[in-house]
């Protein structure tokens, strides 16, 4: 296992060449639409001929709110609902992003620097929602998560980070039926450059440092790591239930919960409760 298998659910979240997967919806039905655009930096019309070869360039999703309440859609949560599969209440989540605001320069009205935030994220929401005449209703009965109070923190690179916990336990078949997606919600009139988001579970490992050993959140493409953790499922048996994506997890975690105790048959019995047949096959393939 390794941070590589830890994906993000936003589409085109970063070496943006296309605004796919992104929509900005009027905060009223008679409103004007966000704008969404892209940008490289620097212009290569701002670069010496002899720099052009060597110089290191970014590229950011442009994004400005005309009206307070417009929102900003990625389509990842429903893009991919068959990786995130089924959701417990209270499994984490974290958000990453790498954002900023630009000065322009007056001649060429393009970004000259970038100011970084560093202690903050924007407004997004993972919920519930209807379109009606360009207009993005959430359904907060259906909020799965939202950074509103979040504890944030910032690295070295620039990213900050939320970790964020879901308030509704969810199984495959209920994200499958439903309309769920992820949200932004910036102040209006400023203009916001977004150079990378992420938005994946919250996973860590062990990692030795100078003969102690600490414990690190993986990240999508970070550092190789071999050792893994336990998690562990619960779910609550339930007549209804007509397949496996039907299961709706009561608790994921690293830990067991303790709200749970085994009961074990002391009469020397045993059940079979599952069984697993291979053909042709090897080890791995039964892990």
């Amino acid at each position: 296992m390794s941070p590589n298998a830890v994906n993000t659910y936003i589409v085109n979240g970063a070496s943006f060449t296309s605004d796919d997967g992104w929509q900005g919806g009027r905060a009223t039905e008679n409103g004007d639409y966000p704008l969404i655009s892209l940008c490289g930096y620097p212009d290569i019309r701002d670069v010496e001929e002899e720099e052009i070869a060597t110089t290191e360039y970014k590229s950011f999703l442009v994004y400005k709110s005309q009206q307070e309440g417009s929102l900003l859609y990625n389509s990842g949560f429903s893009s991919h609902r068959s990786a995130i599969h089924d959701l417990a209440e209270g499994e984490q989540y974290v958000l990453r992003i790498k954002y900023a605001t630009a000065t322009i320069n007056e001649t060429t009205k393009r970004p000259q620097s970038f100011t970084y935030f560093e202690n903050a994220v924007p407004d997004f929401k993972v919920c519930g929602y209807s379109l009606e005449k360009g207009v993005y209703v959430l359904d907060e009965s259906k909020l799965i998560f939202d950074s509103t109070g979040a504890e944030v923190v910032k690295d070295e690179e620039g990213y900050t980070y939320a970790l964020l916990s879901s308030k509704l336990a969810l199984s495959y078949s209920d994200l499958l039926d439903g309309r769920y997606g992820m949200f932004f919600n910036f102040d209006s009139n400023t203009t916001y450059y977004i150079e990378d988001v992420q938005f994946f579970k919250y996973v860590t490992y062990e990692k030795e440092v100078d003969g102690e050993k600490i414990e690190k959140m993986c990240i999508p493409g970070g550092e190789l790591f071999s050792s893994v953790k336990t998690t562990y499922i619960y779910y609550l048996p339930n007549p209804d239930y007509e397949s496996i994506d039907d299961l709706v997890p009561t608790y994921e975690g690293s830990t067991p919960n303790p709200e749970y105790e085994p009961v074990y048959r002391n009469d020397n019995h045993f059940e079979k409760v599952r069984s697993i047949t291979a053909k042709e096959s090897n080890r791995f393939n039964l892990i």
